[in-house]
């Protein structure tokens, strides 16, 4: 959970930080703290009432994008939101984007962050190299072989799809494939997807590659999109 560093002027307590905002067409008397909704822990907090215990009546927005949700913060059309973790200090360094600061009091999961591939890339890695996935953890080096392949052959780099460029997921991903001698920049095509159309392009598109966080790898195992 992450809010501007002006919020935090009275220390790190979340006691006494929060400012009154109104919702739109409302009265400006009525105490609103306007939280960004991407994924479920926040909207579980309003479901089971955890935020009317600590006295705070939460207005949840659904926004389109992790970039639409850092700007709005930055601006102060959200008092709040839930992030991915290198996001808010990126924007406190000014990396891809304008310099605010901002605090993260909270982390609100506990990992489920996951590469996942197409099955049509996941047979060619396994009739190219074998012993990389005969079991966990599993290396890139049989997505190395396919890369390598279709260089011989002249086709286009994959694509491997993100939901933020300064977001675990991506900077996993660029680890796991580095470690095998994969260049993520020069080998690869990543792309940034906003969340709500991925299901969409893994649906349509069948994206060969991807690193998200839970519950959107659970989704593409379910309805048989992707292996892990």
């Amino acid at each position: 959970m992450t809010w501007p560093g002006r919020f935090s002027r009275q220390g790190p307590s979340t006691k006494g930080v929060i400012r009154d905002v109104p919702c739109i067409g409302e009265n400006r008397a009525s105490r609103r703290f306007h939280i960004a909704d991407r994924l479920c822990p926040v909207s579980g907090c309003q479901g089971t009432g955890l935020f009317a215990a600590e006295g705070l009546d939460v207005t949840l927005c659904r926004e389109t994008s992790w970039a639409n949700i850092r700007d709005k913060v930055m601006l102060g059309a959200l008092d709040a939101a839930q992030m991915p973790a290198p996001m808010p200090l990126a924007a406190t360094l000014g990396v891809a984007g304008p310099r605010v600061p901002m605090i993260t009091p909270c982390v609100l999961n506990l990992g489920g962050n996951a590469i996942t591939v197409s099955h049509d890339l996941f047979r060619q890695m396994l009739a190219l190299a074998p012993e990389a996935l005969r079991e966990p953890p599993y290396t890139a080096d049989a997505l190395r072989a396919v890369i390598e392949a279709r260089r011989i052959l002249d086709k286009p780099p994959l694509v491997f799809a993100t939901v933020f460029p300064t977001s675990t997921h991506y900077y996993q991903l660029c680890y796991w494939l580095s470690a095998a001698g994969i260049d993520p920049l020069r080998d690869l095509t990543l792309k940034v997807i906003s969340p709500p159309i991925w299901c969409g392009r893994w649906k349509w598109t069948r994206l060969p590659g991807s690193a998200s966080a839970s519950p959107g790898t659970a989704w593409r195992l379910i309805w048989g999109w992707a292996s892990v």
